[in-house]
């Protein structure tokens, strides 16, 4: 009895491991779509946002060349 409750229990961790197994792939494939999906919507965004940033930078920059101005000639105009 003992040997054969030793085989049944070796098969159905035999069975248990490929379960295991097939379960591992898909989620490997679940996450592996996720990912893509993720990076598809990332990529675009971050390709905006870059834009926004340097259209912001720029901005900044005529701004302060535009105060510096103003400022000169606030001083001209108070000496």
């Amino acid at each position: 009895m003992d040997q054969e409750l030793k085989q049944y229990l070796d098969a159905s961790f035999a069975r248990i491991d490929e379960r295991f197994a097939e379960v591992d792939q898909c989620i490997e494939k679940v996450e592996t779509s996720v990912l893509g999906a993720f990076y598809g919507w990332a990529r675009p965004m971050e390709i905006r946002v870059d834009g926004m940033t340097k259209a912001a930078m720029g901005f900044d920059e005529r701004l302060a060349l535009t105060e510096r101005r103003i400022s000169e000639l606030e001083r001209r105009r108070a000496s």
